[in-house]
């Protein structure tokens, strides 16, 4: 079951799940018996997990994966880490920049030289081809 595992995971994925395994779960649950986790200390464990939000959904994606085969394998009647709702952050408000800022910043440009050389004042418009400040062709 292994070998079909491993096949069935891209090897970007793999690597990033066996480093979520070392760096978070095995220092913590790793000498914990399987039946013996339970959601509240999964919960509390997330809680107390100082990473952010997209790591802590790796995470728990990896776990929760780690738990299923547990069921699978009848060493659980449940998966415990199963539809966690993890901490959510506080949206923010989306910056609106006036014509004024967007004139005073550097845009990009496929030639980054030519751009962050570039002295002459803006163009009102980028042109693709050009050089994202004045409009001259890259």
């Amino acid at each position: 079951m292994e070998a079909h595992a491993r096949r069935a995971l891209a090897p970007r994925t793999r690597k990033r799940y066996d480093s979520i395994l070392r760096t978070y779960l095995l220092p913590t649950f790793g000498a914990t018996p399987i039946g013996r986790l339970g959601r509240p200390e999964i919960k509390e464990w997330f809680a107390a997990l100082d990473a952010s939000p997209a790591t802590a959904r790796k995470v728990q994606i990896v776990l929760s994966a780690i738990l299923s085969e547990g069921v699978e394998l009848g060493l659980l009647r449940d998966n415990p880490a199963a539809r966690l709702r993890l901490a959510t952050p506080p949206r923010r408000d989306m910056t609106v920049l006036t014509a004024a800022e967007i004139a005073r910043s550097p845009r990009r440009s496929k030639d980054r030289k030519t751009a962050s050389r570039c002295t002459s004042p803006p163009t009102p418009a980028y042109v693709p081809g050009s050089c994202g400040r004045c409009g001259a062709q890259t």
